[in-house]
């Protein structure tokens, strides 16, 4: 079984790298859940004048909507362990 490699500083100092980790990952996870939102919206534009492009519009939009909720779950659980710390 492979070491964990050692990290330097307390655990005052691990616990702040994380939330400034965590904090630094909300606002472009955010940004990039509304660019989902708004390639959904497209697709619904697309489909309602019924061009045929709306189907992979939206298909994609789906993905990335399903990709990034996997995400935010992951953040999510990065932020708490930051919060309760080592």
């Amino acid at each position: 079984m492979a070491k964990r490699p050692r990290v330097a500083g307390s655990r005052e100092d691990w616990r702040a790298r994380m939330v400034d980790l965590a904090g630094r990952m909300e606002v472009p996870l955010h940004r990039a859940r509304g660019l989902a939102d708004a390639l959904a919206f497209v697709g619904h534009g697309l489909e309602s004048m019924e061009d045929d492009g709306a189907r992979p519009v939206l298909t994609l939009a789906g993905v990335l909507a399903d990709d990034l909720d996997s995400i935010t779950r992951d953040w999510q659980a990065l932020h708490d362990l930051a919060a309760r710390g080592p």
